[in-house]
């Protein structure tokens, strides 16, 4: 449902390989990260002390003033990051996040 390429917002973006409906969850595998861990400049900062990696799509969703996917929440015991579509999304179209609109 989601490929990784070139992105004309910055470097590499998730793309959707076909269309996504609003209200779709998506799915992306996490990996908590240790507090000594050096790889702390690609993490996802959550409530608390709390911090993890996404692996797979995640890892390339890309800023946006206008998102298309917004993040929903993290579950620890799965190992899961769920995200929703906010919009319609279509076949080529690049998902992305608002940074600071998803920390609200």
């Amino acid at each position: 449902m989601v490929i990784i390429k070139k992105s004309q917002i910055h470097g590499k973006g998730s793309f959707a390989t076909k269309q996504i409906k609003k209200g779709t969850i998506l799915e992306c595998d996490v990996l908590e990260i240790p507090e000594n861990e050096l790889i702390r400049d690609y993490i996802f900062p959550l409530i608390g002390n709390r911090t993890c990696l996404h692996i797979g799509f995640g890892s390339f969703l890309n800023s946006s003033d206008t998102p298309n996917i917004k993040h929903l929440r993290i579950d620890y015991n799965l190992h899961m990051s769920y995200f929703e579509a906010l919009v319609d999304i279509e076949n080529g179209e690049e998902l992305t996040l608002g940074y600071l609109q998803n920390n609200k």
